[in-house]
């Protein structure tokens, strides 16, 4: 019976050395009348559904000397964003709608608008004044006044709110735009999501830096394999070896890296030393099992390079 394996290699070394870099994309999210989810809200028609209006509205004035109040909410799809992605900056921008009308819905007033996250879903098809979803005013943003009546709103800084977003595991940012003071007469008006021109409609600019981690250099028996993976993030894969998948199996000594590609072209790349432990049991040699008298000794010398040991004696 041989006893002589035991734990000589109870202690593997695990050291953390990180090699990866990154690189920064923007991911682009503009919708259109199909996919786009918007619509706007109006005090005078408490049950009324506006979910296909060409503005994005956030207005108080009178009609026909009745005061009433209107609101948007707007929600963009976040499902591109993914956790190998670091945000660094959100942008949210509205377009002048150009269209005339009698009289044409222009900027008026002090409008300055804030921009909250909504705490509740809601559909476009069914959302009312009545039924409008409960907002947070955490982390709100105000936005200037217009200086003229066809002046777009661009680059409007809603980072915060997209990190609230995620933070929730939410995969949708939906907000409330509505005039600050809603009181008379003061209207933002730029297009909608419905709108027949598509580089007028909302649009959220995500910037952000993509990362690969193959994790730390590791130290592992040469019996084993070990397989390293980059993640389910990416498109485009390339290794060391020459492998195109998520994954790569590996069974030899060396440093080894990858090199992703996300749908948006950001671009990141990591390495991992992998070292091979030999097999005790084929270069250890102490002699065949032996029995001895109690009370004496034997030497035991494993005729080898290992600095660790660790034996015991069993009872047999």
């Amino acid at each position: 019976m041989n006893r002589k394996r035991g734990n000589i290699l109870a202690l593997l070394c695990f050291i953390s050395y990180f090699h990866y870099s990154q690189s920064q994309s923007v991911i682009i999210i503009q919708p259109g009348p199909s996919e786009g989810k918007d619509a706007r809200v109006w005090s005078l028609s408490p049950n009324g559904n506006f979910p296909d209006h060409l503005y994005t509205k956030a207005n108080a004035w009178t009609w026909n000397g009745e005061f009433g109040i209107e609101r948007t909410f707007i929600e963009f799809d976040l499902s591109p964003v993914t956790k190998n992605m670091i945000i660094s900056e959100v942008l949210l921008s509205f377009y002048y709608h150009s269209l005339p009308g009698n009289p044409e819905q222009t900027n008026a007033g002090d409008n300055r608008i804030l921009i909250s996250r909504t705490i509740e879903s809601w559909s476009e098809n069914s959302i009312t004044w009545d039924n409008q979803p409960e907002t947070t005013n955490l982390h709100q943003v105000e936005v200037p006044p217009s200086s003229f009546p066809q002046q777009n709103c661009t680059d409007i800084d809603v980072t915060s709110l997209i990190d609230d977003a995620l933070n929730y595991n939410e995969n949708y940012f939906s907000f409330l735009v509505r005039i600050k003071d809603e009181m008379t007469y003061r209207r933002f008006a730029q297009a909608s999501s419905d709108h027949l021109t598509p580089e007028k409609r909302p649009k959220l600019e995500i910037f952000y830096d993509c990362f690969v981690d193959l994790g730390n250099d590791t130290t592992i028996c040469s019996s084993d394999t070990i397989n390293l993976s980059a993640g389910p993030y990416f498109s485009e894969y390339l290794w060391s070896t020459g492998n195109t998948d998520s994954i790569t199996e590996i069974s030899s000594n060396g440093i080894f890296w990858v090199q992703v590609v996300d749908d948006f072209g950001c671009i990141a790349s990591d390495s991992i030393q992998i070292y091979f432990l030999p097999d005790p049991a084929t270069i250890l040699n102490l002699g065949p099992d032996t029995i001895i008298c109690t009370g004496d000794s034997i030497l035991l010398n494993p005729e080898s390079d290992f600095q660790i040991f660790y034996g015991r004696m069993i009872d047999g």
